[in-house]
């Protein structure tokens, strides 16, 4: 037998790239991207059909719905129940005579009276786990089964799409690498914390790439080099459409901000990248949560309303869809520490003109009648909006969407 077969016995492909520092030196090109099968290059590209873009935030550590859509149906209940960690009503403005908000987050009451904000209620899954790795999994994955599964829902749906170009399927800004986007041949996505990365993305990738000359690995050192080419002409593109798309709104300074002011730009220059994940950390609110979590909303709330005020002065607002969630809510009761622990249920934020006027979706959260830790109970499947989103707003085919969501779920009506 042949030294290189060999080789082959001995490490798998993936072990080859453990080996060598492809992974290590460019941790940050491809959001860590595990690898399968080296058979096919991960990112040969995706087509995009449809225009219409997602912007995802994941509010990371569990987002507290009850204080984010304050359930004023029911404000003496849920005063008594949280009599340190409620909204003042005299801090609340209000969506209508049940629903209101803090004023912390009063940008978004502007993006409600035009008619681009509705809200899902009571969004969970059964059986829910109140672990931050596991659910954030489950989220990701949409699987619940005992089952392990290594890819995403959206990155499925993007390696369905597969056909030469020279955008990614996917931009990640900001967070750590993301399940969500893990793909059948590896996380085709493409990360960066600011356009100021990708001249040093090019470098750091022509240099790992000039590092492998000679080598037994033929099909690892080929692979490696289509990667290189990929991830060096998706900076290009990437860079060609920051300087073609042009700012006309106010952010603020604050991280959050700038990455929605990038995510824009690149929409506004005509990046055909179909869809963007944005991370905010910091809702794992057991302790001193009052102060943290409005300052966390407010932060929100300020650079979606930014980022639609952009978008909508280039009248791209219709085509651009932006949703939040989050691995879980938190307990209807507040804990002794002046916070909120683990919960279920919780709502689901979005944003656009697509969405054809404000509202709320579901029956209102029952404080009165939790389960029996004291949770919400949840009401709509969080795999139910992503099979809405994929039909109604991805173009997803049936196949596509079997492909992406395990199981089959009801669509939303009345979202988009």
């Amino acid at each position: 037998m042949c030294e290189h077969k060999k080789e082959h016995q001995k490490y798998s492909r993936r072990n080859f790239l453990k080996k060598t520092t492809i992974l290590s030196a460019s941790s940050f090109l491809f959001s860590q991207f595990p690898i399968y099968a080296l058979a096919e290059n991960p990112i040969q590209g995706f087509s995009n059909k449809h225009d219409n873009i997602l912007v995802l935030f994941q509010l990371k550590g569990g987002n507290d719905g009850l204080n984010t859509i304050v359930p004023f149906y029911d404000y003496g209940y849920y005063k008594s129940q949280r009599p340190k960690l409620h909204v003042e009503k005299s801090d609340l403005f209000f969506f209508d005579k049940n629903y209101a908000a803090p004023k912390t987050i009063s940008p978004l009451k502007k993006l409600w009276d035009k008619g681009m904000m509705k809200v899902i209620h009571n969004v969970g899954y059964p059986d829910a786990n109140l672990s931050h790795f596991h659910s954030s999994d489950i989220w990701s994955t949409a699987n619940n089964k005992n089952t392990k599964i290594n890819t995403g829902w959206l990155g499925r749906f993007n390696s369905s799409k597969k056909t030469e170009t020279d955008f990614p399927p996917a931009i990640q800004i900001g967070g750590d690498a993301e399940l969500l986007l893990q793909g059948n041949q590896g996380n085709a996505s493409f990360s960066l914390e600011s356009i100021e990365e990708l001249p040093d993305i090019e470098q750091e990738t022509s240099t790992i790439t000039e590092s492998f000359h000679s080598s037994n690995y033929h099909d690892e050192i080929n692979f490696i080099h289509s990667i290189s080419n990929a991830t060096i002409q998706y900076a290009k593109q990437i860079k060609l459409a920051e300087q073609r798309g042009k700012t006309q709104a106010h952010y603020n300074n604050d991280s959050l901000s700038q990455q929605l002011k990038l995510a824009a730009k690149l929409i506004k220059g005509n990046l055909q990248t179909q869809t963007y994940l944005i991370t905010l950390d910091g809702f794992d609110t057991h302790a001193h949560q009052a102060w943290k979590h409005q300052e966390l909303l407010k932060q929100l709330s300020n650079a979606i309303f930014s980022f639609y005020a952009d978008l909508s002065a280039s009248k791209l607002q219709d085509k651009v869809l932006t949703m939040t969630y989050s691995e879980f809510g938190r307990r209807i009761e507040e804990n002794g520490s002046m916070g909120t622990d683990h919960g279920t249920a919780a709502p689901m934020l979005f944003f656009g003109g697509a969405l054809g006027g404000n509202g709320f979706i579901g029956e209102p959260p029952n404080l009165r009648q939790p389960d029996e830790n004291g949770n919400l109970k949840y009401e709509i499947d969080f795999r139910s909006v992503y099979t809405t989103l994929l039909d109604n707003w991805m173009g997803a085919t049936p196949q596509q969407i079997k492909m992406s969501i395990p199981g089959q779920h009801k669509k939303i009506q009345g979202l988009i």
